[in-house]
Parts: C-alpha cells; sequence; structure tokens
C-alpha cells in the first residue's frame, strides 16, 4: 500500500518519501540525494521547493463499501496548527478524473472530518465521484500530491474501512468504521449476517391497528405503512411494511386466508436507515408449496454453484397482532448493499425487466419504447445507451459481439439453472422475475423470485412436459422470443459451455445427493414450526408428501400435480442426463417447451394469440403473455 504523513516541519512536500511526524526523511524508494540543506529528498526534488500549509493535513481513514452504499473518506488535522480545506482538493485514480475542491472550512489540530463520495445529493460535505473496492484517493494541495491511499479489492470489505492507525502516521489497515472519530482496530461486526440458515428466528412487524387494517382493507394495493421491526434480539423503528408480490398476493387477497408476502423498507422514513447494510427485505409465504422450502433450496444452490444470489433464512412471522407463522426471508437485490457484496461497486445500471418488454426482444434505440422495462438506480444520470446496446446486440448479432455486452459464462449460469430446476416464472419461462445489472457495458442477470422452483409454476406444461423440458429450447414458448437465452445457444462454443455448466449443477447438487441432504436437513429444522403453522396453505401430512412424493394440484397448479422434491431430483436428472448424452431429444423443432409449440398442455395454440380469454383469466399460468 502507498502512503505519505506530511513531515510538519519541513517548507519541502517530499512525494515519494515516507515520513512521520519530528524524524528524518526515510527513502522509499533508495533514489534519494541531499539537497542544499543536507535533508535527503528524491532526486526528483532535488532544487525544488514546494509550500504547503503549516498544519498538516491527511487522508485518515476510507469506507468504499459502506452498507448503506454511501462511500466516504475522513480527513485528519494531524499537525499543530489548524488547517483550511479549502487550500485542498481531491481525486481517485479513475482515467480522466479532474480533481474537486475541498470545502472552504477549517479544522484545528486532532480534528477530523468526513467527506462523502457520491453521485447523489447528500446533508454535509461530498464530492461527486464514488470509491470504487480497488481504487486510490490522493489528497492536493495546489498541483502537488500530498497524501495518497490506495486499496485492492478485498482490502475493505463492507462493514469495514481502510484507515491508518494510530490516527494520522499509521500504516493503512481494515478497520472497525468511525467516521469523525478515532479509528479502532477491527472488532466484532457491529451487524452479524442475520442469514443464518440453520435457525428460525422470531420476526416482528409491528404495526397499528389502524394501518394493519389499511393493509387488510386493500392488501393488493401494496401500500406503505409507518411500523417497527423486530428481528430476535434487533429492534428497528419507523420503517415501511407493505404486501407484495403478483399470483402469490393476488391469490391470497381472493381468499379468505391474510397470510400475505410482505416487504420491509428501512430507509423509506429514516433516511440512510439500514438493516446491517440492507434497506429492504421480503418475506415470502409459501404460496403454492407444501414444502416451504422450495425457494430456500433453489437459492442455495444458486449460490454454491457460483451464481449472484440472495440469502435467504426462515422465520417464524408475525404481523401486527397476528402470527401468521413460518415465511422466507430473502435478501432484496437493491442498488447498493446486494450489489457491493456480489459485484464490489454500484456504479452500473440497474435494471428489472417486466413483461411484455422482459422477453428483451428488440423495439429499436429508443428506451421509450420498452415502458415495462424499469430502472432500478442512476434515472438521473444514464442514457440507457449500454442497454440499448446489449438488445441491439442479442436480437440482430453479430454473435462476436456477444461477450462484449453479455457477461456470457454468469448467462449460461442462468440458463443452466432455469433448465435444471424447469424455473419457469423467470426469463426463460414468462420473460420477467429478474434483474440485470451492467458494468463498463457488459450485463449480468441476477435471480429474483424463485418461489415456484421444481416445476412449480407449469407455463401451460403437464408433469411429462415439465420433467422432460428440452435443454436446447429451454423457453415455455418459441426461443427465439428469448433472445438473450436464444443468441448465446445458437453459438457452438457457448452451447458446449452451458451443456458443460448443467453437467456440474446436475453431478454436484442432484445426483450427488447434496439436494437430498439439504432436504432432510431443511425439514428437520423447520418441522415443529410447521407443525404449529396454523395459516400455512397445506396440511402437515402435505408437507411430508411433498417431500417426497406427488401430489394432486394445489393452489394455482390448474391441473398440473406438485411434484415431489425427490421425485422431481431423479426424475429430472435422468432426463437431462438423457439428453446431454444424446439418447433423448434435446429441441422441439425451434418451437419450445408445451405452450410454445404443441407440447403437452392447456390449449397450447392459443397462447400467445393477444387475447386474454375467460379460460385465461381464471388461469393465470396459463398464458400470462395475452393477460399481462
Amino acid at each position: 500500500m502507498k502512503y505519505l504523513v506530511i513531515y510538519l516541519t519541513m517548507a519541502l512536500t517530499l512525494v515519494g518519501c515516507r515520513v512521520y511526524v519530528d524524524k528524518e526523511c526515510e527513502c522509499q524508494s533508495g533514489s534519494c540525494q541531499e539537497d542544499g540543506s543536507g535533508q535527503q529528498v528524491p532526486d526528483l526534488l532535488v532544487g525544488e521547493a514546494v509550500e504547503v500549509v503549516a498544519g498538516a493535513l491527511v487522508i485518515n481513514e476510507t469506507a468504499p463499501s459502506s452498507p448503506g452504499g454511501e462511500d466516504w473518506f475522513e480527513l485528519y488535522a494531524a499537525g499543530t496548527k489548524a488547517v483550511n480545506l479549502g487550500d485542498y482538493s481531491v481525486v481517485d485514480d479513475k482515467e480522466g478524473r479532474t480533481p474537486e475542491p475541498l470545502p472552504s472550512l477549517t479544522l484545528q489540530p486532532g480534528e477530523f472530518v468526513v467527506v462523502y463520495a457520491t453521485d447523489e445529493e447528500i446533508d454535509g460535505h461530498a464530492v461527486t465521484f464514488k470509491l470504487g473496492s480497488g481504487d486510490a484517493l490522493s489528497l492536493l494541495a495546489g498541483s502537488q500530491v500530498v497524501d495518497t491511499a490506495d486499496w485492492n479489492d478485498g482490502d475493505a470489505p463492507s462493514g469495514t474501512t481502510w484507515g491508518r492507525l494510530p490516527d494520522g502516521t499509521g500504516e493503512f489497515k481494515q478497520l472497525e468504521p468511525t467516521p469523525g472519530e478515532p479509528n479502532s482496530e477491527l472488532g466484532e461486526p457491529s451487524c452479524v449476517d442475520p442469514f443464518t440458515p440453520d435457525q428460525v428466528v422470531e420476526v416482528q412487524l409491528e404495526l397499528s391497528q389502524e394501518a394493519w387494517d389499511a393493509i387488510l382493507a386493500e392488501p393488493t394495493a401494496e401500500q406503505f405503512q409507518q411500523g417497527n421491526f423486530v428481528f430476535g434480539d434487533t429492534r428497528i423503528d419507523n420503517v415501511g411494511i407493505r404486501t407484495k408480490g403478483n399470483s402469490s398476493l393476488n391469490s391470497v387477497a381472493q381468499s379468505n386466508s391474510i397470510r400475505f408476502p410482505f416487504k420491509v423498507d428501512f430507509n423509506l422514513y429514516v433516511s440512510g436507515q439500514n438493516f446491517c447494510g440492507m434497506k429492504k427485505v421480503v418475506f415470502n409465504s409459501g404460496f403454492k408449496d407444501p414444502t416451504l422450502m422450495r425457494e430456500h433450496l433453489a437459492y442455495k444452490l444458486a449460490r454454491e454453484a457460483g451464481m449472484k444470489a440472495s440469502r435467504t433464512m426462515f422465520v417464524d412471522l408475525t404481523v401486527g397482532e397476528e402470527h401468521l407463522g413460518l415465511y422466507t426471508m430473502v435478501e432484496n437485490v437493491d442498488d447498493d448493499f446486494f450489489l457491493f457484496d456480489n459485484f464490489g461497486n454500484d456504479d452500473g445500471d440497474m435494471y428489472k425487466p417486466e413483461l411484455p418488454h422482459g422477453t428483451l426482444e428488440y423495439k429499436g434505440d429508443d428506451f421509450g419504447a420498452y415502458t415495462s422495462i424499469q430502472v432500478e438506480n442512476n434515472e438521473d444520470s444514464t442514457d440507457h445507451g449500454a442497454l440499448l446496446t446489449m438488445l441491439d446486440v442479442i436480437n440482430n448479432g453479430p454473435a462476436d459481439q456477444l461477450e462484449q455486452v453479455l457477461d456470457v459464462e454468469s448467462a449460461l449460469k442462468y440458463i443452466a439453472f432455469d433448465t435444471l430446476f424447469v424455473n419457469l416464472d423467470s426469463y426463460t419461462g414468462n420473460g420477467h422475475n429478474y434483474y440485470l445489472y451492467e458494468q463498463d457495458g457488459v450485463f449480468t442477470i441476477v435471480l429474483w423470485d424463485l418461489n415456484e422452483v421444481f416445476g412449480n409454476f407449469s407455463c401451460g406444461c403437464q408433469r411429462d412436459g415439465l420433467i422432460n423440458f428440452v435443454i436446447d429450447e429451454p423457453t415455455c414458448s418459441f426461443p427465439a422470443k428469448k433472445p438473450l437465452a436464444y443468441s448465446l445457444l445458437q453459438v457452438p462454443e457457448f452451447k458446449d459451455q452451458y451443456h458443460q455448466i448443467l453437467q456440474v449443477m446436475k453431478d454436484d447438487y442432484f445426483d450427488s445427493g447434496v439436494m437430498s441432504q439439504w432436504i432432510t436437513e431443511t425439514a428437520d429444522l423447520i418441522r415443529p414450526y410447521v407443525q404449529s403453522d396454523t395459516t400455512k396453505f397445506y396440511t402437515n401430512e402435505q408437507f411430508e408428501l411433498g417431500l417426497t412424493e406427488d401430489m394432486e394440484p394445489g393452489r394455482g397448479n390448474f391441473g398440473t400435480v406438485v411434484i415431489g422434491l425427490e421425485a422431481f431430483i431423479v426424475e429430472r436428472s435422468a432426463s437431462i442426463q438423457d439428453q446431454l448424452d444424446g439418447t433423448a431429444p434435446s429441441t422441439n423443432d425451434g418451437k419450445g417447451n408445451c405452450q410454445g409449440g404443441g407440447g403437452p398442455g392447456p390449449n397450447p395454440q392459443k397462447c400467445p394469440d393477444g387475447i386474454c380469454d375467460a379460460v385465461e383469466q381464471a388461469n393465470p399460468d396459463l398464458c400470462p403473455e395475452d393477460c399481462e
């Protein structure tokens, strides 16, 4: 690491020397010699005298991966005289960056000031650039660099900082965040990772009776109510609480149940408030899942396979005065903590596509034509150029530019994951429930909403169509209607890589018995909570049966059985292996699966026909394209 502390009593700024207060200069490079006064200085400074402010100012602490997403750095008056920040500027090492002046503010000796590095408006002192997970920050007096701090990826992960210890003179190291206060050694994290998959935590969403009544009166409005969040012994007041979801919300709202899915926003009423760095979490109710574990198992496999995926855990949930029972808490994919944790930054553009444009079919070079692709961050600064370029390439080619717009390996993992689990409430199925995140013009597809994996969202398929879902046309409609997947699998090199990824996922998690072990361990963990849960959608007997065997059609399955978890693993694994070996067809003549072109399933020829008829209204899974 580079570092420089100002020698206060000298009249020279000794760039390249390691200087300590009241000590002689010690050359770092060995390329030093005496100047006219007898001081040891670098060769490049012999004969030069650069005037500096009498009171030393140093970079004391940097927070490039702040859990709240608001980077900051701390300056410290390390000398014996006051220093005016207005005499200095700062800049990071990104190419083309111009130094930004610091505010005209006087620091007395021993005082600190925190400066935020953010491209958003914020109360307090700020510069307009952000700090990267691997970056350098320089402090300048005039045109002369007087201090530099640099760090590599991993030096300051979320919840820590990169700073000097002792203040002003020590070497940089990973520290406990202490903005505006003396630096201290890294101790126990202030918030332990709440996602503990080996236990069930009691969670209360406290609401006034008036707020709870407002939710019950109009649950599909998804309006936030102010309340409090209690997670075990942790309490956060003044949070936003609302219902969430599509079919999982609407179907419950039309029934006698109050087992809604919920979202909690910690930042809504108190700016900067978070829960262990997260601004939002969601609570899913186990809709259509008698085992209550499909979502948890799928996210676990995704993370084990190296995908960018949310963390999950089970909670025993109470909302208002109503004990609702066992839910799955899921980390929200948002524009700060999740991105920092998975990508090391939140500088890129993030989008959440929905139908009808979530299929990513090309509609031209005007972002206004893609009305259902929501931008989640950088709303005021992006020109959407990277997204439009990506859409053009995946739809129109050329194929040799795919790697310039897509993280191909992560995209192939996403397709393989959906294929393995027959996850059709997704991009490859409906064309929604995913995010796109851009870094330097290259997009990664991020999983979201996995509550209907293991073939539990039929997309018009019958059981045989789900188990034998063809792997080389892995969509529930015509493959060409899903160009992100279609364009990749047209390239022989990428198709081979996709097959290898699918083989590894199957071998390492399904055929190896790992998934079966996870099922057993999870069932043992949650069984007492399932048995005492009075609001769940299925009986205790159905919970046990669903771990291994098929069940009769359940809520929202519209004629398709709920396939037992163990049965799905055995049969789907065998089907995938037969297709990889070439002993079973892996394509369907360009028609995709099920409703896309004559496969098994109700009314395949009617979807899509642009008409949301009565049958499709009564069966939302049947043809969501027509009824969007």
